[in-house]
C-alpha cells in the first residue's frame, strides 16, 4: 500500500533507475483497493501513482493477478513515463523500454468502479520502445475511469 505521499507514490529518477520491477501494489487507494487514498498535492508538480522520470527497462505491473498493480486515486497521472524533450544531455537521457502490463488503472480492486487518477497513462518527451498492455488477456491493461 503506497498511499497519502505529498509528492509521487513511486518515483524512478535518472539514467541509473533501469530494470526495476514494481507489481502486487496498490498505489494511491486503502489497503483494500476500495477508496481513494491519494497521493500527491494540488500545490505539487510531482503528484503521480508511478513516476518514471529517464528511467528504463522497468516494467510495472505483470501477467498475473499477484502482479496486478492497482493505481488509481492519485492526483496527477496513474502512470506517468517522461524523456527530455530535446534528446537529453547523456545519451540515455530518456525512458526507453519500459513496460505497464496487467494493471488496473482507475479503478477498484475489482475493476468495476472508478477511482480516478487526473490522467491514467502519460508519456511525455522521448519515450521510446515501450509497452502498454498487450495481446494477451492477461496483459491487458484496464485503464478506466480517470479524469483525462
Amino acid at each position: 500500500m503506497i498511499n497519502g505521499f505529498v509528492g509521487n507514490g513511486i518515483h524512478l529518477s535518472g539514467t541509473s533507475a533501469n530494470q526495476n520491477q514494481i507489481f502486487g501494489n496498490f498505489i494511491g487507494t486503502n489497503a483494500a483497493g476500495t477508496i481513494a487514498v491519494p497521493n500527491g498535492d494540488t500545490n505539487a508538480f510531482a503528484s503521480a501513482g508511478v513516476y518514471v522520470d529517464t528511467a528504463s527497462a522497468n516494467t510495472i505491473g505483470g501477467s498475473t493477478a499477484a502482479e496486478r498493480n492497482i493505481i488509481s486515486g492519485n492526483l496527477q497521472d496513474g502512470v506517468g513515463l517522461i524523456g527530455t524533450y530535446n534528446g537529453g544531455v547523456l545519451p540515455n537521457d530518456y525512458a526507453d523500454s519500459n513496460v505497464i502490463i496487467g494493471n488496473y488503472i482507475g479503478t477498484d480492486v475489482s475493476g468495476t468502479n472508478a477511482i480516478a487518477n487526473a490522467e491514467g497513462v502519460d508519456l511525455h518527451g522521448i519515450v521510446s520502445n515501450t509497452t502498454v498492455g498487450g495481446t494477451s488477456a492477461s496483459a491487458r491493461n484496464l485503464i478506466s475511469g480517470n479524469s483525462g
